[in-house]
């Protein structure tokens, strides 16, 4: 709607202020035209049944005479007198309720409506000046006329310096209101011409006034037929100056040009079209095979059945998306052509129900990459083949033929779905649920604090522990015969794509190391996207990811403060939720500059370090909301001796003292504690009790085991008292730490770049390489 608006506008020359009237005509004017869901009928005839006529649309900004017999802007347009006008000059910007009646604003700007106007549309909304320039290749100014002379008369010479003829003078008088003589007096001398400054300048009309005498020629000839011209077909006759007219001229040789870089253009193996017009136009015969091997998986899976659709189905519209696989450093792989229907085409009740499906946390994949340096796992990983194609559609779904890929002489038929596609509301629900089933009948049993991790073990201590993400699995197994007997059950009911030694997931690169007993995550791939899709591979390096003492009110909001490390984590919530503002955009570049520094850090866990249980950090940072007074709460677990689960997040209160605002930061973080346990209970690697946390503040950690201060904190919010339970039952210990050794700090506030690369090498992230 914007960009209508804004053209519109541009076209018509208003001033910007008519904004919401160029937005109702545009809405109005749509209103009558047929859609893709009701071809051939307009909204009007499919809700009344009747064909309502457009023969009263005008374009928008139109010149017109409007008759007036009232009062209008301070001057009687009705005066007594029989030769006195009765109409004024006006502008077209709306429709008005009630059939042939137009919203027009006079030459003063006032806004009124009428129904006995007689519209100019063939005049142009701006007129040209006489001083105008259109600038040519090389460089020579030629000079414009005014967009309502004509030289159609005097044939145009190239490479030579034309004046107009005599015949247009007239035209520029009459504008002008000069009077012409119709003596017979002989006319005078026309006056020497004056040379031009360059041998190649011309004197040409502009596109405007061609098009303006163009649109005069076709009002005339309409008219003369007694025809309403505008809403005939747009008929310009050949122009015969065409050939050498500068803007035509320049426009060829501008698609002449475009058209040799196409041509040329061999596009970066890792760079992705948007659309399948992009895709066909920049390399067609890459994308296209890609595009035949997803046909030919749809025909293999008895994806649809053309059909004609009945009555008053809903036909979803459909899509082709494009993607380059890498692996975990970003090399190139193949290339994916996906076909996906447009869900937001879908109708509630008619054909979707219920969309939800469960997808494995990113905690229990850091924890199972934890206990697999820990346990000595093999980790391995499969990618179903068209994992949605693989269930069974349970509504009734038309979709619309692929784009490129339709039925000669069936265009208008639709594809009745049979197995739910990718992109419908319902179809990562219905694979989840077909998944399950497979996993249920393979004897998996799924954790109830993760649905999506299952394990499955055997008497002689066989064992294997699953991560499902839709359609990516990541294992871990006891052995490498255990890992490929499992890997086999999967592939003898699925089409498996990829059977391998986990590498590369959902953006990380995996490298795990059985000798030396280590597991690796790191997002170096992901990272350099992020740095590249906002042109800053070259951004200045950064050691820390925010200044120390910065001062930031609400004034940003980045789209590039999503994807982080742990070690940045802490200044997601200065910048996420808050206006743009110049101050804040630099804190973002500060931000992405020390992404950049740290591309190759990733986490660590070892057999050797640490121990399995998850063992936990806590910290808050005091009113550090510069705008709400609000704490800042932060807390990290490490497994294996590197984080599997942080956050930092501002406190939903207002704190009345380090001790309260500390006391809730442990609540937060033994609620996840708690969490963590029971997911090591459901995979059966129970761990003793208590489980422990660290906190810096001894009042907070007194807090959580005596009553003793009730009047300084009965206050407080009861569901925060949740920690003093755990603590009394003997589920969570809570013991102090030096503030200098508590890595949580990290996710709370800034540090200075000393204290913040003590905490890196305290929870083992590091580089890589």
């Amino acid at each position: 709607m914007s960009a209508t608006i804004r053209a519109l506008l541009h076209d018509s020359g208003l001033p910007h202020k008519y904004w919401a009237a160029a937005g109702a005509c545009s809405v109005y004017t749509r209103n009558l035209m047929p859609s893709r869901r009701h071809p051939g009928k307009i909204p009007e005839e499919v809700f009344s049944g009747q064909r309502q006529s457009v023969a009263h649309l005008r374009v928008f900004g139109s010149r017109c005479s409007a008759k007036v017999n009232t009062t209008h802007s301070g001057h009687r347009v009705d005066g007594k007198s029989k030769i006195e006008s009765r109409s004024i000059p006006a502008t077209l910007i709306g429709y008005a309720s009630g059939a042939g009646n137009y919203i027009l604003i006079d030459k003063h700007g006032v806004q009124f409506e009428s129904r006995n106007v007689e519209f100019d549309e063939g005049v142009p909304h701006r007129t040209v000046d006489v001083g105008e320039r259109l600038w040519m290749q090389d460089d020579a100014p030629l000079d414009m006329v005014p967009s309502n002379s004509t030289q159609s008369d005097a044939p145009d010479t190239p490479g030579v310096n034309s004046e107009l003829p005599s015949s247009s003078s007239s035209a520029v008088d009459k504008d002008t209101s000069t009077p012409i003589s119709h003596s017979n007096s002989p006319d005078p001398e026309p006056a020497p011409t004056p040379p031009p400054r360059r041998s190649g300048r011309t004197t040409t009309t502009t596109t405007k006034a061609v098009e303006s005498r163009e649109y005069a020629e076709r009002e005339h000839a309409a008219r003369s037929m007694r025809e309403d011209w505008a809403t005939g077909p747009a008929k310009a006759k050949p122009r015969a100056h065409a050939a050498f007219d500068p803007v035509s001229r320049l426009n060829n040789e501008l698609d002449d040009y475009i058209s040799q870089t196409l041509m040329s253009y061999h596009p970066d193996r890792l760079y992705v079209p948007k659309t399948y017009t992009e895709a066909v136009d920049l390399d067609n015969d890459r994308w296209r095979a890609a595009m035949d091997v997803e046909i030919a998986m749809h025909e293999k899976k008895g994806t649809w059945e053309l059909q004609i659709p009945p009555p008053g189905a809903n036909v979803m519209r459909s899509m082709w998306v494009y993607n380059v696989k890498t692996d975990g450093m970003g090399d190139w792989l193949r290339d994916k052509a996906r076909l996906v229907g447009k869900g937001f085409t879908q109708v509630y009740g008619i054909d979707y129900q219920e969309t939800w499906a469960a997808v494995a946390r990113l905690e229990s994949i850091r924890m199972t990459a934890a206990i697999a340096a820990k346990q000595n796992l093999h980790l391995w990983q499969i990618d179903f083949e068209a994992a949605y194609l693989n269930s069974e559609t349970k509504e009734e779904i038309y979709m619309e033929q692929p784009q490129g890929y339709e039925v000669p002489g069936k265009e208008h038929w639709a594809c009745q779905l049979k197995k739910t596609i990718y992109g419908t509301m319902q179809g990562r629900r219905d694979w989840a649920e077909t998944l399950g089933r497979t996993y249920d009948d393979l004897g998996y049993v799924a954790s109830k604090a993760d649905p999506c991790v299952r394990v499955k073990s055997s008497d002689e201590g066989a064992y294997t522990l699953t991560d499902t993400y839709t359609d990516d699995v990541w294992g871990a197994s006891s052995s490498l015969a255990e890992a490929e007997l499992r890997k086999a059950e999967l592939v003898e009911v699925w089409d498996i794509k990829n059977v391998a030694n986990a590498h590369h997931l959902l953006g990380m690169h995996v490298n795990q190391n059985l000798e030396a007993g280590t597991v690796t995550l790191s997002q170096r791939a992901y990272f350099e996207k992020v740095l590249a899709d906002h042109g800053l591979e070259n951004i200045q390096l950064r050691t820390n990811p925010l200044p120390v003492c910065i001062s930031l009110d609400s004034s940003m909001s980045p789209s590039t403060a999503g994807g982080a490390q742990p070690d940045d984590r802490q200044a997601i919530p200065h910048l996420t939720g808050l206006n743009p503002g110049i101050q804040h955009w630099r804190a973002l570049m500060h931000v992405m500059g020390y992404i950049h520094n740290t591309i190759d850090f990733g986490l660590t866990y070892r057999r050797d370090t640490g121990d399995i249980a998850p063992l936990g950090y806590v910290d808050a940072d005091y009113g550090g909301c510069q705008d709400t007074q609000r704490s800042t709460s932060g807390h990290v677990f490490v497994m294996a001796g590197a984080p599997v689960s942080w956050a930092s997040k501002h406190q939903a209160t207002v704190a009345l003292s380090t001790v309260e605002a500390e006391y809730i930061s442990l609540t937060r973080a033994a609620q996840q504690l708690k969490w963590m346990y029971a997911w090591m209970a459901e995979v059966k690697l129970e761990q003793p009790l208590p489980s422990v946390v660290y906190c810096d503040n001894r009042g907070a950690v007194d807090l959580t085991k005596t009553t003793k201060s009730h009047a300084k904190v009965k206050h407080i919010n009861i569901r925060h008292h949740f920690i003093r339970e755990l603590v009394r039952t003997g589920e969570l210990h809570v013991d102090s730490i030096r503030g200098d050794s508590n890595p949580a700090d990290l996710f709370t506030k800034p540090l200075p770049r000393q204290a913040h690369e003590g905490y890196l090498a305290q929870l083992n992230i590091s580089s890589i390489h």
